[in-house]
């Protein structure tokens, strides 16, 4: 073969090789760092996770929300405690950091009182604790912390057990 046909085959595969790769790269840009077949990290599994409050429902008697977004702790008393009366305490917890632990505190909230009730200790898992009890007859508040550093959300509501 000449030496002008071999420049000229030459010449014609690279143009045939550069317009087959201009074609390739009609699909979505990859990013150089990132290759398009790896997922993004996702944060902890903790940390990503979104608490679900309970809705309020007729028969609750005290709530506890706290909300790391706003760094606000709402606690409503609803009603008083009757006596004779199985009550649950459902609480959930979520944290930021891996294991994180809190503690709740259910106190008798007539003036002058502030009699504790009951207390434990709130896993930031984001699983629902439940813990039933009987409580006194009187209007009942729930307290979370002190310390709720970490903590992204948590509640604690107590109604009648069912």
């Amino acid at each position: 073969m000449p030496p002008s046909h071999r420049a000229f085959t030459f010449l014609s595969a690279l143009l045939i090789a550069g317009s087959t790769s201009c074609t390739s790269h009609d699909a979505a840009p990859t990013s150089p760092a990132q290759p398009a077949s790896t997922a993004p990290t996702l944060p902890t599994a903790e940390a990503s996770r979104v608490l679900s409050i309970p809705p309020v429902t007729p028969d609750e008697i005290s709530r506890v929300v706290y909300t790391a977004k706003t760094h606000n702790t709402d606690s409503v008393v609803r009603a008083e405690a009757r006596t004779g009366q199985l009550y649950a305490l459902d609480a959930a917890c979520t944290s930021a950091t891996p294991g994180r632990v809190i503690t709740y505190e259910v106190v008798s909230s007539k003036p002058n009182s502030n009699v504790p009730v009951a207390s434990g200790e709130l896993p930031c898992d984001g699983n629902v604790m439940r813990n039933s009890t009987p409580l006194p007859a009187t209007a009942i508040q729930i307290s979370l912390g002190p310390d709720l550093t970490g903590v992204t959300s948590a509640y604690a509501v107590i109604a009648p057990s069912t």
